[in-house]
C-alpha cells in the first residue's frame, strides 16, 4: 500500500464494519441467497460472517424460493423489487463470459440455474464458471472462442426447439463477429 498508494493511511479497520457493507453488497446484488451461498462468494467463515450478519439482521428478511433449500436471505429494502421483477421470457437466449457473475455469486443454490447433471460442464473441475449459453436464466449449453480458427465453438446439454435454436445461432454468430475484430 505505502509504494501504491503512499498518500493513503489505513487505521485500524473495524473489520466487522467492512464485512457487514460486504454482505449488504453481496446481498444487494445477489439476493436471495443462502448463507452458504454468501460464505462461497466471499470466501470468509462462518465465524467471520457471523458477527456482521448478527449486525445486519434488522434489515435482513429471510424467504423461501420455490425449488431452492431452506431459507434464503434477502435485504429488506429489495424484497418490493424483488417481487415486482418480472420472469425471464421462457425463449430468452444469453451468451454469459467465463467466470460470470451471474453464475458465481452462488454455490448451494447453484440449481436455480443449472441441472444436477451439468454441473461439470458448468463449471470445471477448480470450480471456475465456464462461458455458459443460457435460456430464460438456466443454463442449457457452453461456448468457447477458438483462437486458433477464430471462431466460436459450442455445445448444447439438450436439444433445443427450432426458434430457440435459431437464437442461439444468431448469439453465436454476433459473439463470433465481435471477437474476430479482437487482435488475434
Amino acid at each position: 500500500m505505502e509504494h501504491a498508494h503512499p498518500a493513503t493511511r489505513l487505521t485500524h479497520p473495524d473489520v466487522t464494519a467492512a464485512t457487514t457493507r460486504l454482505i449488504r453488497h453481496y446481498l444487494h446484488a445477489y439476493a436471495p441467497a443462502s448463507t452458504a451461498d454468501l460464505l462461497w462468494w466471499t470466501g470468509l467463515s462462518q465465524a467471520e460472517i457471523t458477527p456482521a450478519l448478527a449486525r445486519l439482521r434488522p434489515a435482513i428478511t429471510p424467504v423461501r424460493v420455490e425449488g431452492l433449500p431452506g431459507d434464503l436471505l434477502t435485504l429488506t429494502e429489495d424484497i418490493d423489487h424483488i417481487r415486482a421483477a418480472s420472469p425471464l421470457p421462457p425463449n430468452q437466449v444469453r451468451l454469459l463470459a467465463f467466470e460470470d457473475p451471474s453464475l458465481k455469486g452462488y454455490f448451494a443454490t447453484r440449481d436455480r440455474y443449472r441441472d444436477t447433471a451439468h454441473h461439470t460442464h458448468v463449471f470445471n473441475p477448480i470450480g471456475e464458471a465456464r462461458a455458459a449459453i443460457t435460456l430464460a436464466g438456466r443454463a442449457v449449453g457452453t461456448w468457447n472462442w477458438d483462437k486458433k480458427t477464430r471462431t466460436v465453438q459450442h455445445g448444447l446439454f439438450t436439444r433445443l426447439p427450432r426458434p430457440v435454436m435459431r437464437q442461439v445461432r444468431h448469439r453465436l454468430d454476433q459473439a463470433e463477429a465481435f471477437l474476430r475484430t479482437e487482435p488475434g
